[in-house]
């Protein structure tokens, strides 16, 4: 049964609103396109959804920065063997993670967008669509690690997960910093400014040298 996914406004959206999941990540899906198999669903199907009333019209945008590994323009409709993935983007982020949107409307998809483009965070990549293996419209999320593994959209689209790399903590820069030989106080001052932005005290660490 569909479920709302509970935000003002969803990542993957322009527009302000929630997101309707229409297919689960995980789910089985008897109707799989290759004929005689059936899988599980990679992803989560979503449709934008105001006021508790879903539309089918939505700006898609990109999760975070990255560069576009892949992509796909030309589909103009319904497709039940080749391109079933519809008009799509692959963006690899920089944590190594890839986000994919699939089934974007035909037209719609930007001039820019092609192999090796870089991605900023909210970029426009097209519109929600039914391209593809397809019987609705509605954006297919599909979040893969970076061993292409494919695995829940949800905590990255809640903000729980992030596709941006772990920031080193301040133990490892202390750490780091600790290492480094400074010929004066005014040089060791000048190449450790700003580790007191993440509460590193810079006189503590001169100290410490």
């Amino acid at each position: 049964m569909a479920r709302l996914l509970g935000l003002s406004k969803v990542p993957v959206f322009a527009e302000e609103g929630d997101a309707k999941i229409t297919s689960e990540f995980g789910e089985i899906i008897n109707d799989y396109p290759v004929e005689g198999q059936t899988g599980r669903h990679t992803a989560l199907d979503l449709v934008r959804c105001t006021d508790g009333k879903t539309s089918e019209t939505a700006t898609i945008t990109s999760m975070a920065d990255g560069i576009i590994i892949a992509q796909r323009k030309w589909v103009k409709g319904f497709s039940s063997a080749k391109a079933t993935a519809g008009n799509c983007v692959y963006i690899k982020h920089r944590n190594g993670m890839v986000s994919k949107y699939f089934h974007l409307e035909y037209g719609s998809m930007p001039e820019w967008i092609c192999d090796g483009a870089e991605v900023k965070k909210n970029d426009v990549l097209g519109y929600m669509g039914a391209t593809g293996y397809a019987f609705g419209v509605h954006l297919h999320f599909q979040v893969e690690d970076e061993n292409g593994v494919c695995v829940d959209p949800e905590p990255y689209l809640l903000g729980i997960k992030s596709f941006d790399p772990e920031p080193p903590s301040p133990t490892a820069i202390y750490r780091l910093a600790l290492k480094r030989e400074f010929s004066s106080y005014d040089e060791a001052i000048k190449a450790l400014n700003g580790l007191n932005d993440i509460g590193i005290s810079t006189e503590l660490l001169i100290r410490q040298k």
